[in-house]
């Protein structure tokens, strides 16, 4: 079956189904010193 993306009527339907107004208002209440070096974890560790 082939990946196809959600509209955007798609998401307004889903963040208004749960009371927010933009996918940024998930990570409000979020501890942005655990999320700042996430990019960090997407290159390989070495040794």
């Amino acid at each position: 079956m082939p990946f196809v993306p959600h509209t955007e009527a798609d998401i307004r339907e889903m963040l208004a189904e749960i009371g927010i107004g933009k996918i940024e208002d998930l990570f409000d209440d979020t501890d942005n010193s655990r999320t700042v070096g996430i990019h960090h974890c997407l290159h390989p560790i070495p040794g």
